[in-house]
């Protein structure tokens, strides 16, 4: 896991993803909604466990440093 997300819970929802991110929840339930951010839609909003977003950040983190 990564370090910066010790403070969060196991499950987050899309305002807590998108403190993480730095971006605004529309973004994150976009990002879900697209599948780019591995997520579970339980009844009308998102439920993003911290693995997903752990994987997200280390595969964009290796796509920019790579190209």
């Amino acid at each position: 896991m990564l370090n910066c997300l010790q403070e969060y819970p196991e499950i987050m929802n899309v305002h807590e993803a998108a403190e993480v991110l730095n971006c605004s929840a529309k973004t994150v339930s976009k990002l879900c909604r697209e599948g780019q951010l591995k997520a579970m839609k339980i009844g009308k909003g998102w439920s993003i466990p911290q693995i997903s977003l752990t994987d997200f950040i280390l595969f964009q983190t290796h796509y920019r440093t790579t190209y």
